[in-house]
């Protein structure tokens, strides 16, 4: 279960303190590793987000992505559009930390009290974020809940999101063996067939998770 370190912002609480930036060359070279900003919609993040919703007792959540200049939300509830600058987005600040990143009141945390999200339309006062480390070290983006009130997590409720957020990193790293499949090794597998051998394969494949391995691929 994370651990969640006290900081006191104006006298909010937050949680998870921002170290230095990650090493930012390597994670954007892995981010297009991946090949899943521009991918369609996945139904196992969506389950995913439903899920931390759910655990969260929150209106709001995302599992989103950080390129140079964007937030991108791969999989979202509750929020329209699809991304934000990456200057305005809460993620940009969990990624700087393998820790859950908590913000219980963001219209009295400096950082965000004058962020578009905080101000707009979207009114969010509350956010809780766990980072997607694909390795160690290299933080591609969070799984995320919102909320337009301030709140706080229990601890029970904090560990569900890691475990969450740990699906999420799998489910990435098996969309990414699933493109490196199509494009090298079963190309060469089809090719070296004989003519009268070869078979038709699903163009698409859909699934169900019913279970998440709560160990990620490090």
């Amino acid at each position: 279960m994370p651990e969640c370190d006290d900081r006191h912002v104006l006298s909010v609480e937050s949680f998870g303190p921002e170290g230095p930036p990650p090493d930012e060359t390597a994670r954007l070279k892995r981010l297009r590793e991946l090949s899943i900003v521009s991918s369609g919609p996945d139904p196992v993040l969506d389950a995913l987000v439903n899920a931390a919703c759910l655990a969260a007792n929150t209106p709001i959540g995302s599992i989103t992505l950080l390129d140079g200049e964007r937030q991108w939300f791969k999989s979202k509830r509750g929020i329209e559009g699809d991304g934000c600058s990456r200057a305005d987005a809460f993620c940009d600040h969990t990624i700087r930390s393998s820790r859950p990143f908590v913000v219980p009141d963001a219209a009295r945390d400096v950082r965000f009290a004058e962020n578009p999200f905080v101000t707009g339309s979207d009114r969010i006062r509350f956010y809780a974020g766990v980072p997607l480390e694909i390795e160690p070290g290299l933080r591609l983006g969070s799984l995320c809940v919102l909320d337009r009130v301030p709140r706080r997590l229990g601890a029970d409720v904090r560990g569900l999101l890691d475990r969450l957020a740990r699906c999420a990193v799998e489910r990435l790293l098996q969309s990414e063996d699933r493109y490196l499949l199509s494009r090298s090794t079963l190309a060469g597998w089809v090719a070296q067939m004989p003519t009268r051998r070869r078979w038709c394969l699903p163009k698409k494949r859909s699934c169900m998770v019913l279970f998440c391995s709560t160990t990620s691929r490090r």
